[in-house]
């Protein structure tokens, strides 16, 4: 009778614990687990100082500035130098530790020291049959913080490839653009006939930065001729911050083997 008594005390003693949300260890001097505290960063972004919390063993983002004529590199630990912890995005490159530095300082760039280009390592094959070809570059993080605080600067995009066809004068149109699809920007489009052998041709344009927000920047070949194939290879895409215009219009040079 005695244990079947303690029983019962024991489960109604657990039942009003639970009710009051609080827990037995608690009620003999226990205490819950404390949340880590968040660790705070100063980040120094050249005219102006802002704070953020950061979750310790966590990856950040903050909302990255941008400058006029210029565009974000980072944020390091020294004004000049030092090391990385934020790229241009605003994302940090560490999870966080109390041991890193609490002091960030944003460094910036000139936009006109940018240039980007790459050869993509694709041969680009069209035709009535195939429909259109299309290949495509990022242009990276610091690109895009350029065209994001300066969306009316100027920017020259240039491609440069060897392209035949067919047959003599066999028609492709081919041009620069922000989209892989029909649906973006055609910018310094090609139109002339190819010739049956390789050869050089370069296409250029100036236009505001703003059209290349997605930060891509594609080259696009709608499809050939009624009969046979096209082919585009040995391709090279750049784009550049110009304070003046220097186009040279599109060249085709004497046919290569």
């Amino acid at each position: 009778m005695k244990k079947t008594i303690i029983a019962l005390i024991c489960v109604v003693t657990i039942c009003a614990t639970i009710l009051c949300g609080c827990s037995l260890f608690e009620s003999v001097g226990g205490s819950k687990s404390k949340p880590v505290p968040k660790i705070e960063l100063t980040i120094h972004d050249g005219s102006s100082t802002r704070t953020v919390e950061v979750t310790p063993g966590m990856k950040t983002a903050i909302t990255p500035h941008t400058k006029k004529d210029h565009y974000l590199k980072g944020y390091f630990d020294q004004e000049q130098n030092g090391t990385k912890y934020i790229d241009s995005a605003g994302v940090s490159l560490i999870e966080w530790k109390s041991t890193n530095p609490t002091e960030l300082y944003a460094q910036w760039g000139n936009i006109y020291d940018l240039l980007f280009e790459e050869s993509p390592d694709y041969i680009m094959e069209f035709g009535l049959s195939m429909g259109h070809d299309v290949v495509g570059v990022e242009l990276g993080l610091e690109i895009v913080n350029a065209i994001i605080g300066n969306p009316e600067a100027l920017v020259e995009v240039t491609a440069k490839f060897k392209a035949k066809g067919a047959f003599k004068g066999y028609q492709a149109n081919i041009w620069i653009s922000d989209k892989s699809s029909t649906s973006g920007e055609q910018i310094a489009r090609l139109d002339q006939g190819l010739s049956t052998s390789y050869t050089e041709y370069t296409i250029s344009d100036i236009v505001e930065s703003r059209i290349f927000k997605n930060g891509k920047m594609y080259l696009y070949v709608e499809h050939g001729d009624f009969f046979g194939m096209g082919y585009a290879k040995d391709i090279t895409l750049s784009f550049k911050f110009v304070e003046e215009p220097s186009l040279t219009p599109y060249e085709d040079s004497s046919a290569l083997i």
